[in-house]
């Protein structure tokens, strides 16, 4: 992940796996999709998407 345009730390827990909740991220250098033909008359301007991650394991990385 390289540049983004925000990040949000969503503290609700989501099930066991999640009990802190989560950490997203959007991607603004996320890869080109293979096919950029028009969706809906709409050109294709560039590609993003959102990664998730655990909040624990971003509290791992964190000094103690």
């Amino acid at each position: 992940m390289g540049e983004t345009d925000g990040v949000h730390y969503a503290p609700d827990p989501i099930d066991r796996q999640y009990p802190l909740g989560l950490l997203v991220a959007q991607n603004g250098e996320a890869p080109e999709p293979p096919n950029t033909d028009p969706i809906n008359g709409f050109p294709f301007d560039g590609a993003t998407q959102f990664i998730y991650v655990n909040f624990l394991d971003v509290l791992k990385t964190l000094p103690r």
